[in-house]
């Protein structure tokens, strides 16, 4: 299966450069990517993306916005599923060879259980989400796009609620514990979702949780506890 990376982005540029090491160290490579920038300082793609710079986009909608403007025309996406990559999350390295192996005949996959990781505080909270994923660990196929673009439509930017209440057919994986292909990172920049300034419920002073999940790879984010 050939994938199309779709990353939004605005002015988070050490996020951004963590984002294409997770990337550039895939199992399986990635098709194409798409890189969706409303920020007043272009991001520094060095992965051959195809990088769109909006500006009449920034604000509230932004997200929604971004991404209702690359489906208006869908033919820029020429892989098989897009795969929806955040900027500022931690992806494993099989994250896109684990994704191939589950889509079967689904027009979109997900994993639940939401690992959040604030990196600035060391706090962390395990999700029981097992109906929807989050939009970080949402993939869908060509097939899927349409019902996917009508989630748009409204700017709020918790599109995975809605687009997990659509009737695609799609399957939502569990992982096992401490075994997630992906971290949502909280702290590097400001945000929206929960855990960036509301704490989170458990603690982790020494990284330990972290490392559990994603080993030497948590001392890239050492550096920014306060």
């Amino acid at each position: 299966m050939n994938f199309t990376l779709v990353t939004p982005t605005c002015d988070r540029p050490e996020a951004f450069a963590l984002c294409q090491k997770w990337m550039a160290r895939q199992i399986i490579p990635y098709h194409q990517w798409i890189v969706l920038d409303d920020g007043l300082n272009p991001a520094k793609c060095t992965m051959g993306q195809i990088h769109l710079c909006y500006t009449k986009t920034r604000g509230k909608g932004s997200l929604a916005n971004k991404l209702k403007l690359l489906l208006s025309d869908s033919s820029t996406i020429t892989g098989d599923a897009i795969a929806l990559i955040e900027d500022d999350d931690w992806y494993a390295p099989n994250y896109l060879e684990l994704a191939a192996s589950r889509f079967e005949d689904y027009d979109m996959i997900g994993e639940g259980y939401a690992l959040y990781y604030n990196v600035r505080r060391r706090w962390w909270h395990l999700h029981t989400n097992d109906r929807h994923a989050s939009l970080c660990q949402t993939l869908i196929r060509r097939s899927g796009l349409e019902a996917f673009a009508a989630c748009l439509n409204d700017p709020d930017p918790f599109i995975d609620v809605r687009l997990w209440k659509t009737k695609l057919r799609s399957k939502l994986y569990l992982p096992e514990i401490d075994r997630h292909s992906l971290v949502g990172i909280k702290g590097l920049y400001p945000g929206y979702g929960i855990g960036h300034e509301r704490p989170l419920p458990h603690l982790d002073p020494q990284l330990s949780k972290l490392k559990k999940v994603i080993g030497s790879e948590s001392g890239v984010y050492a550096g920014y506890y306060s």
